[in-house]
């Protein structure tokens, strides 16, 4: 959010500079990558698919070994042994399930930097993070969303120029909690 904030300042304030010149080699590196994250997707959803069909065949054959059981105790032990199988290939369906999630959430993650990285190419991002927005909007939405952006997104040189921002971010804070005492 925060670079895409920067990104239309940026092309408000038409901070155009030219293109990288191993843009061509770059971009083909990133198709690279997201075949090589789409495949990883693939691969979870098959996986996903293959213990789910385990699981089933471990219910079935439990089942079955359960009914053809001669006495009852011989089906208790059938069952408990049933119950473990299926524990088990109920662990192997939830972590397969959780590798396409993580999968899914990594090729999300690759085609919005890839996205912002197209659209930022040919935008001089620097210029306007250093004259054109001011550091205390940043501060501000970075608190509200728990994230630290000077401390996370600008560069050092920037931290220490903006450092006032946070410092009167942070005596705000204390002279809210001040009036909120008096009127309490």
């Amino acid at each position: 959010a925060v670079v895409e904030a920067n990104l239309q300042a940026a092309v408000l304030c038409n901070h155009y500079k030219t293109a990288p010149a191993g843009w061509a080699e770059r971009r083909a590196r990133m198709q690279e990558r997201r075949a090589q994250l789409a495949e990883r997707v693939r691969q979870a959803r098959e996986e996903v698919r293959q213990a789910n069909e385990a699981l089933a065949a471990v219910r079935e054959a439990v089942r079955e070994k359960a009914k053809a059981a001669a006495t009852p105790k011989a089906r208790e032990r059938a069952e408990a042994s049933g119950r473990r199988r299926i524990e088990k290939a109920s662990q192997k369906v939830e972590a397969a399930r959780r590798k396409l999630r993580n999968a899914e959430e990594a090729l999300a993650r690759f085609n919005t930097q890839a996205s912002l990285a197209a659209r930022s190419r040919t935008w001089n991002l620097g210029t306007s993070l250093k004259s054109y927005i001011d550091p205390r909007v940043y501060q501000h939405w970075g608190e509200q969303v728990g994230y630290d952006v000077l401390g996370c997104y600008y560069p050092k040189t920037l931290q220490r120029k903006f450092a006032w921002a946070k410092r009167q971010g942070d005596a705000e804070d204390e002279e809210a909690v001040a009036e909120g005492a008096a009127e309490g």
